[in-house]
């Protein structure tokens, strides 16, 4: 496929439908605009989003550190290399004095009604440059770890984070008068292995500007966002879901998630299965019922959970520094007014077994000791 039409996945049908297409009569007042921001508040083309991969030690232990760099640090995630401590750890911008860059350690809530718990915080020294030195100091208490860290690709891939958004005023039977708009976040790959990598490189603007002109043609009452989450970039795998909400004037916007597991040695895809021993799928149903029920608590079968005994296989499924992520979209497995509770994680301690030998899967696990 020629270089100047590859998209990524989840828009790969939209640049589709866009070339093959007969050309559409255009309303007086659909002209579309194409701007450096999305009504939502993410990123934008304007201001790209990079993502510096940092290796080094904390404390004597060797740890992955990801930042987000925008016009100002953002924020970013760390873990550590070894299987003993595989959990991700959220950092979070504080604030910025002099010399110094303050971030704070997060532990996301399980419910949305509760407040994340900072428990740590990191002082590094600003602006960021290939070579980080500070240090670690725990909220509560006055325990202190030495940071050091140099930027690092190897076993992974440099990438930074676009968007591009137009929106039009186009004519709507259900909401006359309404805006509507397409916005979405991309991949762009930034070293020699974007070639073999092409699949998941995003196209041109020129084309991907062509392609969302045709959808807002053609799409006369949706407002559509997508939002692209890279949750594991080490090991030689990239895998990353692709969040989309879309609003048809209706009671409520609908969700969905997508995701993908690429062999950044090979650019090949893999699907969850073919990482997964045959026959493993019941196994695989258990462990994600177990995790659904320890994560939300408050869910009970019959009640809240649309499933009993075991839940229906995810749509999406990623790799992440804990482990395979399973993310589910509305209703499949409960009530809208409970899609918060879509996604849980199976660590690779208890997947192992379920794990198919000779896969880029288990070389990962290897190489972490697991």
């Amino acid at each position: 496929m020629p270089a100047d039409t590859v998209a990524l996945p989840d828009t790969a049908k939209v640049a589709a439908t866009a070339a093959a297409a007969p050309p559409e009569a255009l309303l007086a007042d659909t002209t579309v605009h194409f701007t450096t921001h999305d009504p939502t508040g993410y990123d934008t083309l304007a201001h790209p989003r990079r993502e510096r991969r940092y290796l080094g030690l904390l404390g004597g232990r060797a740890i992955v550190v990801w930042l987000s760099v925008g016009d100002s640090l953002v924020g970013g995630s760390w873990y550590y290399r070894t299987g003993q401590q595989p959990h991700e750890r959220q950092l979070t911008f504080r604030r910025r004095r002099g010399g110094q860059v303050l971030l704070a350690e997060e532990i996301k809530p399980t419910l949305p009604t509760d407040a994340d718990t900072i428990t740590a915080e990191w002082q590094l020294r600003w602006p960021l440059g290939r070579v980080l030195a500070g240090q670690r100091r725990a909220a509560a208490g006055a325990g202190r770890q030495a940071v050091a860290l140099r930027e690092d690709y190897s076993q992974a891939v440099p990438y930074e984070l676009l968007r591009l958004t137009a929106h039009s005023n186009n004519h709507c039977d259900v909401a006359p008068n309404s805006q509507q708009y397409y916005s979405s976040e991309f991949v762009r790959v930034l070293s020699a292995d974007s070639l073999r990598l092409a699949r998941w490189q995003a196209p041109p603007l020129a084309a991907r500007r062509d392609s969302v002109q045709h959808w807002l043609q053609s799409e006369s009452c949706q407002q559509t966002s997508l939002s692209t989450d890279v949750t594991l970039n080490d090991y030689g795998l990239l895998s990353y879901t692709v969040w989309r909400s879309s609003y048809y004037y209706g009671a409520h916007p609908e969700h969905d998630q997508e995701g993908f597991i690429v062999d950044l040695r090979t650019g090949e895809e893999w699907l969850a299965e073919e990482l997964l021993r045959p026959g493993t799928e019941r196994a695989l149903l258990k462990l994600l019922a177990r995790h659904l029920r320890h994560d939300y608590p408050e869910m009970t079968e019959g009640d809240n959970w649309n499933w009993k005994g075991v839940p229906p296989l995810p749509s999406s499924f990623t790799l992440t520094p804990t482990g395979l992520c399973a993310g589910y979209g509305d209703y499949a497995l409960a009530a809208y007014s409970a899609s918060y509770a879509n996604t849980t994680t199976i660590s690779y301690a208890e997947l192992r077994p379920l794990v198919r030998p000779g896969t880029p899967l288990a070389r990962m696990l290897r190489a972490r000791g697991l």
